[in-house]
Formats: C-alpha cells, structure tokens, sequence
C-alpha cells in the first residue's frame, strides 16, 4: 500500500457519496487550466460492474509505474461524453511526469476503470476513435452471482424497491424504452439501462464483440475475476504483463470489491439459480467462442 493510502481510506468512508462527488468535481474543476499538458490513459479497466473491478483498481495505482487518475470511474465514456476530451484528461497526471519517468529509463501509465463501459453500446466506438492504441482489460464474473450482487447493491443504493425475481422479470420492459431512446440519440445516457440491467450485464459475448470491432483481438485480456481473487499473484501478473508494466504486486491481494456480507444466491433461491444458469446457456456458449475459454462457472453444468 503506498504512504497515506490507510488515512485516504479512512477519510474516505466518513464521506457520504454526494459529498465525495462535490468534492471530485471541484478537483476536476481546478484542473482544467493544465488540462492540455496532462495524459490520456494507456489502458481502460472496462468492468463488469460487480465484477471485481474495485479491487483490480487498487493493486494497479499500487503498482510503481501506474500512475493514477483522479478518480477511478471517470464515466467520460458513458454519461460524460459531451463534456469533452479537455474535460477527460482533467482526470489525469501531467504529460511531465511521464517524460521526468523515461528520462530515468522508467515506465508511467495511467488508466481508468469505469465498469459500465464493457456494457454501453455507444463506448467502445467512442473509445477506439480517442484512444485507438489503448489496452483494454474486461473482468467478467459469473453472470448469476453477478445479477444477485448487481440487484443487491441497487437495493443498497435505494434505486431498487422490486425484490430479485420481480426486478428481473420486469427487466425486459424496463429498458426496451431506454434502448430505443439511446438508440436513436446517442448522447442520451440512460440512469435506468445502467441500474436495472440484472440479467443483460451477464451476455457477455455481445458485449466483447462490440469491442472487437473496433480494437484487435491483442488489445483485449478477458479475466475471470474468480481467478482474480483464488490465484491472485499469478492473475495480476498476467495482466500487469499484458500492459507491458514490471512483474510487481501487492504484498496483500484484498478483496475491496465486495460487502462482507455478500454471498453467492441463498439456498430459498437455489431453484431461481438454476433457470438463471439455464437461460445464460446459449450465451455462454457464445461467450467461450468469442472469448476461446469454456468460462468456469460452466464447470458441471
């Protein structure tokens, strides 16, 4: 963990999330004067929502030579796209830090980890036309334990007042609207498709399709956060690798993703998880074509 880093959290979790996006913007605001002389990212951690991504987020700003944004879901992509590429890289170190780095035959990158951008359809061509050259890191989780975790955290937030099965029964209707709306004005980000799409966020071979077409296949990693967290040295190595920084990691790999309190679905919803498993079938199977792995939560089913 780097100096401060223990304060930081403790400051952070007396704030409400309110007063920490007050406090964000008026950073972002300071920040506009040097926006020209600072960098966009080298990679994007692109979710999925529930998936690990706060974790993953933490043990790269760890990292020696990642540098980080100043926030981890800058949302550029997704909800803030009008405000311009200025704007983005408001989010970002100075250019000068990077330059001071390769003058001591040092590596700096830095990243964003915004987890609704492996789902919104309009992001990864607006991603490909600012950074075509960018590295992308998918985390997907297993889409049943991912709906309930999903659905559960929405309650938490108060955005939700169905209870699981009515929420996903009325998923359908819920964002057909919101689709066409998106659909037919690109601009428009939508609350309800990004809150209430239990099931959707889970196919995700459509999803890591809309990005392959318009990044190589090489700019892809496509991580199972199981794996993340049950083979943590070797998984971050994996992905440290591909973004071309040092075999570095965390002296402790700990979970920041997830309430303690989270499980996977109750034994009363066993039956329900069984029919999830059943409809996620054909997209699974679609998802290890695309993906080229049989993802694990497959195992014996």
């Amino acid at each position: 963990m780097k100096a401060g880093q223990g304060v930081a959290d403790a400051v952070r979790k007396q704030l409400s999330v309110q007063q920490r996006g007050r406090i964000a913007r008026r950073r972002v605001a300071l920040r506009k004067p040097t926006a020209r002389l600072r960098m966009l990212p080298d990679f994007l951690v692109l979710g999925t929502m529930r998936g690990g991504s706060s974790s993953l987020y933490r043990y790269l700003c760890a990292h020696p030579e990642v540098a980080k944004p100043l926030r981890k879901e800058v949302e550029y992509f997704d909800c803030h796209h009008a405000e311009g590429v200025a704007w983005y890289r408001q989010h970002f170190p100075l250019r000068a830090r990077s330059a001071v780095a390769a003058g001591r035959h040092r590596t700096l990158r830095t990243f964003e980890a915004t987890p609704s951008y492996l789902f919104h359809p309009e992001v990864p061509a607006r991603a490909a036309d600012l950074l075509p050259e960018a590295r992308l890191v998918a985390l997907l989780r297993d889409p049943v334990e991912r709906a309930y975790s999903h659905h559960r955290h929405m309650r938490q937030l108060g955005f939700e007042d169905l209870g699981f099965e009515e929420a996903i029964a009325a998923e359908e209707a819920r964002l057909a609207p919101e689709l066409a709306r998106m659909a037919a004005d690109p601009g428009y980000f939508s609350r309800i498709h990004s809150r209430f799409s239990y099931l959707s966020r889970g196919r995700y071979a459509e999803q890591l399709e809309r990005w392959l077409a318009h990044y190589p296949s090489s700019s892809l990693l496509v991580v199972e956060s199981a794996d993340l967290y049950a083979r943590p040295v070797e998984c971050f190595s994996r992905i440290t690798g591909f973004l071309g920084l040092a075999d570095w990691h965390p002296e402790e790999f700990r979970n920041f993703s997830r309430p303690a309190t989270e499980s996977e679905p109750r034994r009363a919803e066993a039956g329900l998880a069984r029919e999830l498993y059943a409809r996620f079938e054909d997209d699974d199977r679609r998802l290890a074509e695309v993906w080229g792995h049989v993802p694990s939560w497959r195992d014996g089913r």
